[in-house]
């Protein structure tokens, strides 16, 4: 019975760590509005719910940019990806020491509201996060789609 319940509550556990679609009409209007201050012409091609905040991901001339908003509507981080090429030196320096036989699928690159930046590397399903002098702050399974 106790194992059960255990597994019962990793499995919420991982949902709720994980973001979740949802509809335009659960975002809280706080931060419909601040995202149309921001893109007053272009419409999200998705809303999610990350813990209690709000994603909205946008996609301009092929370049994905996604915007953090807490409940009230205040920007908390940019995520815009980029090409590989695109990494500081000494991000890829990291990840490469960090993980010798890893590939770089996928990047990005993030700015909080404090304007710190720090960068997202893909690599095989895991997402890795780095500062900009190339030290591994945190890493996750993709949450993506």
């Amino acid at each position: 019975m106790k194992k059960i319940i255990l597994f019962a509550f990793a499995i919420l556990g991982y949902f709720a760590s994980h973001a979740q679609k949802i509809e335009e009409s659960l975002v809280p209007i706080p931060v419909l509005e601040a995202f149309q201050k921001l893109h007053s012409t272009i419409k999200p091609l998705k809303w999610e719910k990350e813990a209690e905040n709000f994603e909205a991901e946008i996609d301009i001339k092929g370049i994905e940019i996604s915007y953090l908003f807490d409940p009230i509507g205040n920007l908390l981080e940019t995520e815009t990806e980029i090409s590989v090429k695109e990494l500081p030196a000494a991000v890829v320096s990291g990840f490469k020491t960090k993980f010798p036989k890893g590939k770089i699928e996928e990047a990005s690159k993030i700015e909080n509201h404090l304007g710190e930046i720090t960068y997202e590397i893909e690599s095989n399903k895991i997402d890795y996060i780095f500062n900009s002098a190339g030290e591994l702050l945190n890493s996750e399974n993709d949450k993506k789609d």
